[in-house]
């Protein structure tokens, strides 16, 4: 959709505007596809805690709702996509302004609610041991990756569809959105199957922050290290020309 929707603006209709004002169906269908894309990715991890969360109903009852009201208005503005047929005329009408709005309000606010729940219900699977909580620390590690990817290009989408209407920047953070949720998607099944087949390899995934408190740390216990031994030697009536490693000397 993406690539006919490129070659349609920038090949076929170059240098005809009245073309270029018009929505390509291809534009309209990836709107659809989009929202698509989010039912599946949703519906996966409403699924995930739905097993964590003890099988509680009225939680994933919250978390459908969202997601059917948001799905919703997403087919609205495909809709409007369709019946207007101009950019201009979609980006001016109110209707349109508003189940964009509400669409990616929605959609970001949905991102966000399955992140917290999911982090809230493996912070509680820990059990106490080394190997399974750095699994879990793993997976809540990529669960608040991969939400706050996602929540902040559709924060970017509402930004520049309120801000900038006579552009089609917001178009392009829509194609970056839908391939974020199949990535998502796609990362989640790998990660399981990777930390089922190498436990042990979760605890070399580690946070940037978490690497680099590491590294300072093993750098001072380093230095502290060898001034202690320096120390040491000294004490013991080694001067700084006869360390023990230094070569000896012999008198002939």
């Amino acid at each position: 959709m993406a690539i006919h929707s490129i070659y349609w603006y920038l090949i076929i209709n170059s240098g005809r505007p009245q073309e270029l004002a018009k929505i390509v169906w291809s534009g309209a269908a990836t709107v659809l596809c989009e929202a698509v894309m989010v039912v599946l990715v949703h519906s996966f991890y409403i699924r995930r805690i739905y097993i964590m969360s003890g099988h509680k109903k009225w939680l994933i009852g919250i978390l459908v709702a969202i997601l059917f009201t948001r799905t919703t208005f997403s087919l609205a503005s495909t809709t409007l996509m369709y019946t207007l047929g101009l950019w201009a005329a979609f980006t001016e009408t109110t209707g349109s302004l508003f189940t964009v709005s509400m669409s990616l309000s929605l959609l970001a606010f949905a991102d966000f609610s399955i992140a917290a729940v999911l982090m809230f219900y493996l912070w509680r699977s820990r059990t106490g041991f080394k190997k399974s909580d750095a699994v879990v620390h793993t997976l809540m590690a990529y669960c608040v990756n991969s939400g706050f990817l996602t929540m902040i290009c559709s924060a970017m989408v509402l930004i520049m569809f309120l801000v900038q209407q006579n552009t089609l920047v917001f178009a392009g953070f829509v194609q970056v959105t839908s391939k974020l949720y199949a990535n998502s998607l796609l990362g989640s099944l790998n990660m399981r199957s990777f930390l089922r087949d190498h436990p042990n390899a979760s605890s070399a995934i580690t946070f940037s922050s978490h690497a680099a408190t590491n590294s300072q740390q093993a750098s001072s216990e380093s230095q502290i290290f060898q001034e202690t031994s320096k120390s040491a030697y000294i004490d013991e009536g080694y001067g700084h020309s006869e360390h023990p490693d230094s070569p000896q000397r012999f008198e002939m």
